[in-house]
């Protein structure tokens, strides 16, 4: 498989949302959903276009599933993954200047925007590369994130990499879960992901108006 630069696509239009309006946290959250689901839509245009083997493939990576990554495929993976982790936390300083207000990020000569593209466009390729692999496996990037703030400082330089592997023990014990289950681990993610993703969000609903 390869990756290419189609995540780059959503990327650019959740900028240039973000740009026109300046929405709260999680209304990007929601604005990421409905792209999710029109980009979904297309996708099911286009496997309803497939050979009945090339869409049978695709609906299982659809699913999301870890065997279908093959050793040969570890060290490309590890190397796409490692050199886009390494260049994040290196930025980390900036990252949580970013993370005050753009003002504040000016004046120690930042260039927020500049910054901002940057950091999406190696997540996106980040993101890219494992699901070229693995197929989608929803929530974990959301969930542990959360999970690592409430015991890691808010510094970048040391949430990134907790956030990484944290998501990568959450996903093992899904993933183990899952074959008890014999479910795909995308379904499994998914099942305990969306209620936990729907308690974040009415909290950061609660925060905003108290």
């Amino acid at each position: 498989m390869t990756v290419d630069f189609f995540p780059i696509i959503p990327t650019a239009l959740i900028l240039v949302i973000s740009r026109l309006k300046q929405p709260a946290p999680a209304d990007m959250i929601l604005i990421g959903i409905c792209l999710l689901f029109f980009f979904s839509s297309a996708t099911t245009v286009i496997m309803l276009m497939a050979e009945p083997l090339e869409l049978q493939r695709a609906y299982i990576w659809g699913l999301g599933n870890l065997g279908a990554l093959r050793w040969a495929d570890i060290p490309l993976l590890f190397s796409l993954v490692s050199l886009g982790t390494l260049i994040l936390i290196s930025h980390g300083g900036t990252l949580n200047i970013l993370s005050t207000d753009d003002d504040t990020a000016i004046s120690p000569g930042t260039d927020p925007d500049s910054q901002r593209l940057r950091s999406l466009v190696v997540v996106s390729l980040i993101t890219a590369s494992v699901v070229a692999f693995t197929g989608t496996i929803g929530f974990v990037g959301l969930i542990a994130p959360h999970l690592v703030r409430l015991v890691v400082r808010p510094d970048a330089r040391y949430l990134l990499p907790s956030s990484f592997a944290v998501g990568a023990i959450l996903l093992l014990i899904a993933d183990a879960t899952a074959k008890l289950l014999i479910l795909p681990v995308g379904v499994m993610t998914a099942v305990i992901g969306g209620p936990v993703f729907l308690a974040l969000l009415i909290q950061q609903r609660r925060k905003e108006l108290y």
